[in-house]
């Protein structure tokens, strides 16, 4: 079965069953019913592979992440796929699980499968993997990634701001003791920029950042009761620590739930991202909302935009960041 057997059983030429596929160019409704119809009937599929060959493109694009269990990257890859879904793309997801020969890899595989372009998600782009990304000669965006080591468009939130204003929402509370549970800080993605916003919050207060009330994990629910854990058993507790992700936040509310704190009357917690599980733990944990579904939609829109040659407006894009208040974050007020 191909498209001229198509063509002849709709009784249309095989130019307007393209139009129809593609969804491009003028066919009227009657028409277009006539000859999906037509292909259902006769359980046509178009070969993509085989397209891609007469036309140069595959309307397939590869999406590269750390990890799809990680909650924040699966509402990403939400977004990627109502993006895809609504311009006829398919997506490809890979799990790069942050190994940088695993990276190197799929890039290889994806150029293979001639993909039109990259989503391409990671914590950290050092050298090596930037240099396989030049090479590659492919189309790529980064999504909620950036580094001044390749000239690519990102899609993302500005980290450093964004932690400014959860520090200072969490001292306009009356909070002049806070921690951070932060990424590590040589992750000039979020890692370090995080970081960057509580501290400078903190000095703009004239407050102190005390070296025992900040530790460094991975984005990670382990990383921060572990760390919780560690902080229990010094004592001298702050009355809030600002968490680099969501998933470290509630490690930590968990450890400290364990040990026998309320939450917030004892200690107040505070995340980032806004993963829908933040609403949904006891309390609620209090946090900067990224609009997740959003970023991903965007980079998509933005790479469909690359292979359609349009003009980028602006490389680094820049979208709105919000506090959600909950239950997890007490006034110090008098």
């Amino acid at each position: 079965m191909n498209i001229k057997s198509v063509a002849r059983e709709a009784k249309v030429s095989v130019a307007t069953v393209s139009r129809v596929l593609n969804k491009s160019g003028a066919v009227k409704e009657a028409t277009r019913k006539r000859v999906i119809d037509v292909m259902e009937r006769m359980n046509y599929s178009p070969n993509v592979v085989a397209r891609s060959l007469k036309t140069s493109k595959s309307h397939t694009v590869g999406v590269m992440i750390p990890d799809i269990t990680n909650p924040y990257f699966s509402e990403l890859i939400r977004g990627i796929e109502d993006a895809a879904k609504r311009n006829n793309y398919n997506i490809i997801l890979a799990n790069t699980d942050m190994d940088r020969q695993r990276e190197e890899e799929i890039f290889d595989v994806l150029k293979q499968k001639r993909i039109d372009g990259v989503v391409f998600a990671s914590k950290m782009i050092d050298d090596t993997i930037a240099h396989v990304m030049r090479k590659i000669n492919i189309p790529i965006v980064l999504t909620s990634t950036y580094t001044d080591k390749l000239d690519f468009p990102t899609v993302g939130v500005d980290n450093e701001k964004a932690a400014f204003d959860m520090v200072e929402h969490l001292i306009g509370l009356g909070h002049v003791s806070i921690g951070m549970i932060s990424g590590f800080l040589g992750d000039f993605n979020s890692g370090y920029p995080r970081y960057a916003g509580y501290k400078k919050a903190m000095e703009c207060h004239g407050l102190s950042v005390r070296e025992q009330w900040v530790d460094y994990g991975e984005y990670k629910e382990e990383d921060g009761k572990r760390i919780a854990k560690q902080w229990i058993k010094c004592g001298n507790l702050p009355t809030a620590i600002f968490c680099a992700s969501d998933m470290m936040a509630i490690g930590a509310m968990n450890a400290f739930i364990e040990e026998g704190y309320r939450i917030p009357q004892d200690i107040s917690i505070a995340g980032f991202d806004n993963i829908k599980m933040a609403s949904y733990v006891p309390f609620g944990l209090t946090t900067l909302a990224q609009p997740i579904h959003a970023i991903g939609d965007k980079s998509l829109e933005v790479l469909i935009g690359l292979l359609e040659g349009k003009p980028i407006k602006e490389h680094k894009i820049i979208l709105p960041h919000t506090i959600m208040v909950r239950g997890s974050v007490a006034s110090k007020k008098q």
